[in-house]
């Protein structure tokens, strides 16, 4: 009877010792962040009423930014996945509309269109590839692009020209939203080379 007391007694202190190993053991929940892009060229609106207006086609980016987790680039040839830092879109969704609002700002007697448009709605469409669009371990950030200016009209390609811009924010994995802010602003850079594209083939100038 002793032994079965004792042998019960055991199983009793394994169990309390096992439950308060899993209370003190158990892993620390990570909050998964959510990101977005944002226009960083303040808006100034001239009078649009009878000049063309531009088309933004789909911006076309690398397969590897296009999974959920931000991309951060360890090496030239290694990537690393934020999994906790997530953008809230398709990022090639994004990029478009940021910078059609980035445009829009350097335009400001231009109305900017995101595909799809009706016919005869723009007179200029912008096409831009991106071969590298990311943010290192350090926080220096690269745009490398291919962009052209097309006619809409007779579908010829009216100006072209590649982009390879940088810039330097806060480490990535000390502050997630850095990425954010790094490629935001990496687009504004590239909204501006591309205002003084369609400035030339429209005979206008962008704003100052």
């Amino acid at each position: 009877m002793k032994t079965r007391h004792t042998l019960v007694g055991f199983l009793g202190v394994s169990a309390a010792c096992a439950l308060l190993a899993g209370c003190l053991f158990k892993p620390a929940s990570v909050t998964t962040r959510r990101f977005v892009l944002t226009p960083v060229t303040a808006e100034s609106r001239g009078d649009t009423t009878g000049q063309r207006a531009v088309g933004i086609r789909r911006v076309t980016l690398p397969e590897y930014l296009l999974k959920g987790p931000m991309a951060v680039r360890r090496s030239e040839n290694e990537i690393e996945y934020l999994e906790n830092a997530l953008w809230a879109e398709r990022l090639d969704t994004s990029f478009q509309r940021t910078l059609a609002a980035d445009l829009a700002a350097q335009l400001p007697a231009h109305r900017v269109r995101l595909a799809p448009w009706q016919p005869g709605e723009v007179a200029f469409a912008v096409q831009v590839r991106v071969d590298r669009l990311d943010v290192d371990t350090q926080g220096r950030g690269a745009l490398v692009a291919r962009w052209q200016i097309e006619s809409t009209e007779s579908g010829t390609v009216l100006k072209s020209g590649e982009a390879s811009l940088s810039n330097t924010a806060a480490a990535p994995h000390a502050e997630p939203a850095a990425v954010a802010r790094a490629i935001s602003h990496l687009i504004a850079q590239l909204s501006q080379t591309l205002a003084v594209a369609v400035g030339e083939v429209a005979g206008t100038s962008p704003a100052p």
